[in-house]
């Protein structure tokens, strides 16, 4: 039976393809992973509703890692939710922090497709008043900051900003600005800095700005070619992707977000996929949770899970689901045009 995977539309539908592609990789997930990290990820729910993350407190950013397990993984229909809704509805949108407002936005969107009412009114709402909030985070650079006000455009505030754009499907103002100011973050090397004033680029800030280009019009063979290559030498084999030139070992985070640029870009064969496979699902603890970098999950198989509780968190466990959700997927693409090439070889003979 041949995959049908997400194709990636023209238009604002960018965060549609990314979470329908995790969504059909997550399928091909073992289910004793899932059930594990869901289990984890709902023992983060506090009593007000939101999800925490180090701290007892709810925090609307680690609420949207934890609606993104949970809704990946199927898990969206429980009326453990319930609470959730009712903290988010008296929330309000956030103004003055760009991480927040797009967690918050996240978080309408994933709960609103769930037909909770009062959120669905709110996202309606809500839609109204985001291109006007996002206008004051804009820069005179054409990048976005993290505050209003703030003159010092990053790489991962433009890429958060674009997103919010695209949840209420609207192209943001003078988007060739945009690109001129991303691409003034290339580097020699072929990736991305995070600011202006970084010399160094990495893992990070290079698929934010691949993200966000895709979102304001697209790019060209040769940056595929160099970003491809840049992401490549952050390469090592068979544990995951560096951070930078000068960390010595992977992280979860920059693995995850070199695997998603490097599949959009159609480089998933260059590198082995089983042995990277086994080397994430090793960051899963008994407990679900993913720790951040292999060597924490070394040395943290022997603490107890109680201990743990309070140093995992659901950002990390989505990071670790959606990197297997990748390598799953793309290992099932590849069984099954196995199957389909012998099946035309046995026609042919």
């Amino acid at each position: 039976m041949e995959i049908q995977l997400p194709v990636k539309q023209s238009g604002n539908a960018y965060s549609q393809f990314l979470e329908a592609t995790l969504r059909l990789g997550m399928q091909c997930v073992p289910e004793t992973i899932r059930r594990r990290a869901v289990q984890f990820v709902r023992r983060k729910q506090t009593p007000q509703g939101g999800f925490r993350g180090r701290s007892l407190e709810p925090d609307i950013y680690y609420s949207a890692f934890a609606l993104r397990v949970l809704n990946l993984s199927g898990e969206l229909n429980g009326q453990y939710l319930q609470p959730t809704c009712s903290w988010l509805a008296q929330l309000g949108l956030p103004s003055q922090n760009l991480v927040n407002l797009y967690s918050y936005c996240h978080c309408l969107v994933t709960l609103a497709e769930s037909n909770d009412s009062k959120l669905v009114l709110i996202w309606r709402q809500a839609q109204d008043t985001l291109p006007r909030l996002l206008g004051n985070y804009r820069t005179q650079q054409g990048g976005f900051a993290a505050r209003p006000g703030d003159s010092h455009p990053t790489t991962y505030q433009t890429f958060l900003a674009l997103l919010c754009y695209d949840l209420v499907n609207q192209s943001p103002p003078n988007p060739e600005q945009i690109t001129s100011w991303l691409m003034s973050q290339r580097r020699p090397d072929g990736g991305f800095a995070d600011h202006e004033l970084a010399p160094l680029s990495a893992t990070n800030p290079t698929a934010a700005a691949l993200a966000s280009l895709f979102m304001t019009g697209g790019i060209s063979d040769e940056l595929r070619e160099q970003v491809i290559r840049f992401l490549l030498h952050l390469y090592v084999p068979h544990l995951g992707f560096r951070a930078h030139t000068r960390t010595p070992i992977p992280d979860l985070l920059s693995t995850f977000t070199a695997l998603w640029t490097l599949w959009q870009l159609g480089a998933f064969n260059l590198f082995d996929i089983e042995q990277l496979y086994y080397s994430i699902a090793a960051y899963q603890h008994s407990c679900g949770g993913f720790f951040a970098h292999l060597a924490d999950s070394l040395s943290g198989q022997a603490a107890s899970e109680e201990s743990l509780e309070a140093d995992l968190d659901v950002e990390y466990t989505f990071y670790g689901l959606a990197s297997l959700s990748l390598l799953t997927l793309h290992r099932r693409r590849e069984n099954m045009n196995l199957l389909t090439t012998a099946h035309q070889n046995d026609k042919g003979t």
